[in-house]
């Protein structure tokens, strides 16, 4: 597995983290509730509409605006409609592929297409470039543009979630909640290039367990 990304918490976040956490058994937090508090932890830019502000450089460092037209959306619709049955399982493999649509689309207009998988500290300050702040804040926005146009009908947009472990660096991943169930499910595109389908599994089981 390549190198998570060293994100850099808030003297508030760590201090917390530490005393809701044992020691070696690592911790986590957010993973709940709206995404509203991550964007204002990292000075980011909630979704307006069709509207995004894609994050990039490490931490959010730098953002480009992007609008999702009217052709993108009846792409996005047709897509999910051919690769979701009724199910919710269905509706995963949906947005995995949706996801890696829209970094595509998104990547040329905005010069992130040829971030890199992983952790690359080369890439720190370079606009092109993503960790694993970028990469959850923009999947983030990008499945509230699904859901803001009725693609969703099975999940629920979350905060993202960090996890921190022994010997690991902290990282961040989008998080979705099956309605039904209540399971929450990590979107990582962190560990792939640009445009490659996110890693979707249970958020409690992925990167660190706890």
């Amino acid at each position: 597995m390549p190198l998570a990304c060293a994100a850099k918490p808030s003297l508030l976040v760590v201090v917390l983290g530490l005393a809701a956490c044992p020691l070696l058994a690592g911790c986590e937090h957010g993973g709940a509730g709206p995404p509203a508090p991550h964007y204002l932890q990292f000075n980011a830019d909630a979704p307006r509409g069709n509207t995004v502000s894609v994050c990039s450089a490490h931490g959010c460092r730098h953002k480009s605006s992007f609008t999702f037209t009217h052709h993108d959306i009846a792409a996005l619709t047709a897509l999910m409609q051919a690769h979701r049955d009724r199910t919710a399982a269905g509706e995963r493999r949906a947005i995995a592929k949706a996801v890696a649509w829209i970094e595509h689309r998104v990547g040329r207009a905005t010069g992130t297409a040829g971030d890199r998988a992983g952790l690359d500290l080369a890439g720190a300050g370079d606009p092109g470039q993503m960790d694993c702040v970028d990469e959850a804040t923009n999947t983030t926005s990008y499945l509230s543009v699904l859901a803001a146009n009725g693609l969703l009908r099975h999940h629920e947009v979350l905060r993202p979630m960090a996890k921190d472990g022994l010997a690991r660096w902290t990282h961040y991943f989008a998080v979705i909640r099956e309605t039904g169930s209540g399971q929450r499910w990590a979107v990582d595109s962190f560990m792939h290039e640009n445009g490659r389908e996110p890693i979707i599994m249970q958020a409690e089981k992925w990167y660190v367990h706890t």
